[in-house]
């Protein structure tokens, strides 16, 4: 018998045309196959235009974050996360119009886990909620057209909701 905790399993990104046609991606260095109860890959958030960011496990089985155009080209690892590739822990979930991302993961300075925001010439900003840290999934989750960021973090009293101005 299989142990089904442990099922490998393929995946790939797609996103819908609005002609209802879908593309297949995955970004250059994706590793395609994956084991449960690993977290597979996920296409997190998607623009007015149609670009979309996300996460993928990476060749070098860590996370890194991804921004595929609606022009087809794909930002991953080595372009995408800070650091590049050599970035241990990136967690892409919320794109605006602008192509502004928000995610959490791994500052390659201070190598902690905090809260950051990417513009869309790449450049990072990395930040931690007021008190506690944020969680599992949680912490940064979303970005408005203004900048504004929302999502949760924990602390000693529980799991909050936050906003953040730009």
């Amino acid at each position: 018998m299989t142990d089904p905790t442990f099922t490998t399993f393929f995946a790939h990104f797609f996103v819908g045309e609005p002609n209802g046609t879908f593309i297949s991606f995955d970004p250059n260095d994706v590793m395609t196959s994956f084991n449960l109860p690993y977290n597979p890959p996920a296409n997190l958030s998607i623009n007015p235009i149609g670009d979309t960011s996300g996460w993928y496990i990476g060749s070098d089985n860590n996370y890194h974050g991804f921004l595929r155009y609606h022009t087809g080209v794909v930002i991953s690892a080595a372009q995408f996360d800070p650091g590049g590739a050599s970035a241990q822990f990136t967690l892409a979930f919320g794109l605006n119009p602008s192509d502004a991302t928000v995610g959490q993961g791994i500052n390659p300075v201070d190598h902690g886990y905090h809260g950051w925001v990417r513009d869309a010439k790449g450049n990072f900003s990395f930040f931690d909620p007021p008190t506690g840290s944020f969680p599992y999934p949680g912490g940064p989750v979303a970005i408005n057209p203004a900048g504004v960021i929302t999502g949760s973090f924990s602390d000693s009293a529980g799991t909050h909701g936050f906003i953040r101005s730009p």
